[in-house]
């Protein structure tokens, strides 16, 4: 009657599964230049966001093209403004068939 009810784990497959977990989520996930700052954003990066946004944008409105409302999408992105990004990236969409019409 000397049966042991809890058996002991092998903890080498629970390591080895974290470390697959890791490793997939790396790959998943990807290196962004976001996230290698670890979040913290400082007021110099706002500061150059918010000029180069303003220089898009006049860009866009002097000369649009739609690799110019694509990179406004892209930074719209970066700050997680996802409405306006998918608005920008349907401007460039749009552009973009227009500049195959036109010879």
């Amino acid at each position: 009657m000397k049966q042991s009810v809890l058996a002991r784990p092998n903890l080498k497959l629970f390591l080895l599964g974290a470390m697959l977990v890791i490793v997939v989520q790396g790959l998943v996930g990807g290196n962004s230049p976001d996230k290698a700052s670890g979040g913290v954003i400082t007021r110099s990066q706002v500061a150059s966001w918010t000029s180069d946004i303003d220089e898009l944008l006049q860009e866009a409105n002097a000369h649009p093209s739609s690799s110019v409302y694509t990179r406004i999408s892209h930074y719209y992105e970066r700050q997680r403004d996802y409405k306006k990004a998918i608005s920008y990236l349907q401007k460039a969409e749009r552009m973009a068939r227009v500049e195959e019409q036109m010879p």
